[in-house]
């Protein structure tokens, strides 16, 4: 619901009517809200009210930074170990919604949101695959309510695909280093034009 725009920051999270809402018990619905909120992406206010936390400018920025680092480095680290032929696949895909001007929704059979999976797991290292996928959700999460940054981003993706294909570690750091620079970029214009 957070992912599909359902909640919106500052909207209040009802547990009892969620609970009834998604067909769920209490229970797991407590240990959800428990791990979001300390995710930070809810936050109880001073009356006891559960809120969706509002777009920190500032989270958004570390969480970028450290992307950047991470997501880069697990670049130059899967180059050469993601299947070329999967690879070639998101390229096509890529280059196919690209001409007819369509973005790829994420519950598509392939979705840029695997390449950035497949390096994580190619990386060789599950912790840094770990805070990775962390990072890449919390992001997501923070990002709520803006639109996305569909064919710029097709653009980079391509570019770090050409790189892992080429098996050229340092390309594919640099190539991802600057995708994360340019949803940094993207989503200050977009929070400073709120």
């Amino acid at each position: 619901m957070l992912r599909s725009g359902e909640l919106h920051p500052n909207q209040v999270i009802n547990e009892r009517l969620l609970a009834r809402q998604l067909d769920v018990s209490r229970t797991p619905l407590r240990e959800a809200i428990h791990r979001l909120e300390g995710a930070k992406i809810l936050e109880r206010q001073d009356t006891g009210t559960l809120v969706v936390r509002p777009v920190s400018i500032e989270d958004l920025l570390y969480i970028c930074q450290v992307r950047r680092l991470v997501e880069g480095e697990a670049a130059r680290r899967a180059a050469g170990r993601i299947p070329v032929s999967d690879l070639e696949r998101l390229r096509r895909v890529l280059v196919a919604h690209m001409d007819k001007k369509t973005p790829i929704r994420q519950a598509d059979q392939l979705s840029t949101h695997d390449l950035h999976l497949w390096i994580a797991r190619a990386c060789g290292n599950p912790i840094l695959a770990s805070i990775i996928e962390d990072l890449r959700n919390r992001s997501e999460l923070l990002k709520l309510g803006m639109p996305a940054r569909t064919f710029p981003a097709y653009d980079e993706h391509l570019e770090i695909i050409q790189a892992l294909i080429k098996a050229d570690g340092d390309a594919a750091r640099t190539a991802m280093q600057r995708h994360i620079e340019a949803i940094r970029t993207d989503a200050l214009e977009k929070l400073g034009a709120l």
